[in-house]
């Protein structure tokens, strides 16, 4: 069996885990799970199982690459990957607000006032779920849209232009993670897509989806930061 193909059995079962499983255990057992104890605590059971989940296929992929830019070993130094990322998730909050702010006066508005509250109101009430918005979502979007879904993608147009071989496994991933977790506007999905290109690049940049990974989360907090911050109209 090749190489290519061991990589794309792997990559279809760990996505097919998580998008037929994880990502839809809260509507799965809703449905399925009469169990009370279960459906009382449904947000912190889906939240570790998404950790564990996270943890696993992250250790796995460091064991054994599923794609060439987690194999290549001209990887930058840790340090400098963390500072990469760091820096790439600050410049990613402005750039989506000057995004948004573009897409408004192109007659597209997305008001992000409703965001903010939803959030705010869920942090405030929830302690635990600050840890999943900023660190959990974060680490498992990355291991699954980045490193699995768009390094698979990336090794298909093996050969080809170094923009094209980023552009489109990038816009396909994030316009899978759109379709899949957020609203279908399309400012979300243009958001979307403008994260997994800058995240995108960042792992080919440094090798190491570590620096993708504290990107997200830089940018995620920068995200609950400002639900704080900014002042909304409704409480």
């Amino acid at each position: 069996m090749s190489v290519k193909t061991k990589n794309f059995i792997v990559s279809l079962l760990i996505s097919l885990v998580y998008f037929l499983g994880i990502s839809r255990f809260p509507i799965l057992a809703n449905k399925y799970i009469k169990s009370e104890f279960v459906l009382k605590n449904l947000t912190n059971i889906n939240m570790v199982l998404l950790l564990i989940f996270g943890i696993l296929v992250y250790l796995f992929c460091k064991k054994f690459p599923t794609n060439s830019v987690s194999k290549d070993s001209k990887k930058e130094s840790l340090l400098k990957s963390i500072l990469i990322g760091a820096c790439s998730g600050i410049v990613l909050l402005v750039v989506i607000q000057i995004v948004f702010k573009i897409l408004g006066f192109l007659g597209y508005p997305y008001d992000m006032t409703g965001e903010f509250i939803r959030i705010k109101n869920l942090v405030s009430n929830n302690k635990i779920a600050l840890i999943n918005m900023v660190f959990i979502i974060p680490f498992v979007t990355e291991i699954v849209y980045r490193n699995v879904v768009f390094g698979y993608l990336y090794d298909l147009y093996e050969g080809g232009y170094k923009f094209v071989r980023l552009f489109t496994p990038a816009c396909l991933a994030g316009i899978l993670f759109a379709l899949i977790n957020v609203k279908h506007a399309l400012p979300i999905v243009v958001e979307a897509v403008i994260i997994s290109l800058t995240f995108g690049y960042v792992f080919l940049k440094t090798k190491r989806i570590e620096s993708a990974i504290i990107g997200n989360i830089v940018f995620s907090t920068g995200i609950v930061i400002l639900s704080f911050i900014v002042k909304t109209s409704v409480l």
